[in-house]
């Protein structure tokens, strides 16, 4: 069974055109507001990522492996 159509091979969880708002933590991401209307403060800490920085499920250097997905499921 292929690939039927429409179906993603993957999902964009920060887009390039997201990537200049973008602020990188150790475990998340904040994407920061286009524009600062409401007394917006930037959060401490963090790396703003590049230009051409994207994250998708493709990407994700924190796969689980079969054997984590076991383990996980079997802990709920």
């Amino acid at each position: 069974i292929g690939i039927r159509p429409g179906e993603k091979l993957h999902e964009f969880l920060v887009s390039k055109d997201e990537a200049r708002q973008v602020i990188e933590y150790d475990e998340y991401f904040i994407i920061e507001p286009s524009y600062h209307t409401w007394g917006y403060e930037k959060p401490d800490g963090g790396k703003v990522v590049g230009d051409r920085f994207e994250y998708s499920s493709e990407n994700n250097p924190w796969k689980l492996t079969k054997s984590q997905i076991i383990d996980l499921l079997n802990s709920i």
